[in-house]
């Protein structure tokens, strides 16, 4: 799916001083993120060293290059075992995708760790992030994945609702006169009618695969909710 492009300077403003002050500045955010990943990248990494990363990290004046330190800042912490330490930096990524795909990765060290509660909790401003994705099918994705959370934490009913909205941003998103994205859509909307069928309701992942406006990818989703009931 489609990630936020790193913004370049365009050739015609090259010798105008915005356009080099902004050349500077992104130089200064890849040194800066160079050296996040340098330090989270160490085995086994120390808390003062995460809390150094962490600062680095937060100087960078770039919200794509600061989202990305911060997100190996995240991974740091969760290796380190400190979680609510990489929430509350996941909650500072300034870019939604990055956010949610951080908060994300919290939310899968609570599941793996037994912690069904605090990671529904999670889940909630996992959502809110989300729901904040400009990419239609980046949008309908994460909040797809959301669902197969909530409902690995036991919230079903949540996890059904979370579906919903997945499945609203799909078929937003296809018909998005972006080519791509509606293509991309498309194909979302095929992954989570597969999901939803093998969480046992045939009859709503059915519904979702009738629905793809692609032929191609509904009849895709139609063979394999086929091939996923029993003979």
């Amino acid at each position: 799916m489609c990630n936020d492009k790193r913004p370049i300077p365009s050739q015609d403003d090259a010798h105008s001083g915005t356009a080099m002050d902004e050349v500077t500045k992104l130089v200064a955010a890849s040194d800066a993120y160079d050296r996040v990943k340098s330090l989270t990248g160490q085995t086994p990494i120390e808390k003062d060293t995460i809390e150094e990363a962490l600062q680095v990290a937060l100087s960078v004046e770039h919200d794509n290059f600061r989202a990305a330190a911060l997100g190996h800042i995240v991974r740091a912490y969760l290796a380190a075992g400190m979680i609510e330490q990489a929430k509350l930096t996941a909650l500072a990524i300034p870019t939604a995708y990055e956010k949610t795909m951080a908060l994300g990765k919290v939310v899968d060290y609570l599941l793996e760790t037994q912690q069904s509660e605090y990671a529904i909790a999670v889940l909630n401003a996992t959502k809110d992030a989300a729901r904040s994705i400009v990419v239609l099918p980046d949008k309908a994705q994460a909040l797809a994945g959301i669902a197969e959370k909530l409902k690995r934490a036991g919230a079903r009913d949540h996890a059904y609702e979370a579906w919903e909205e997945a499945i609203a941003a799909a078929r937003e998103g296809e018909a998005d006169p972006n080519e791509q994205y509606s293509l991309d859509s498309s194909a979302v909307a095929l992954q989570i009618a597969e999901t939803i069928a093998a969480a046992g309701d045939g009859e709503k992942a059915r519904q979702v695969a009738l629905a793809i406006s692609n032929k191609l990818r509904r009849a895709q989703a139609l063979a394999r909710l086929d091939s996923l009931e029993p003979d």
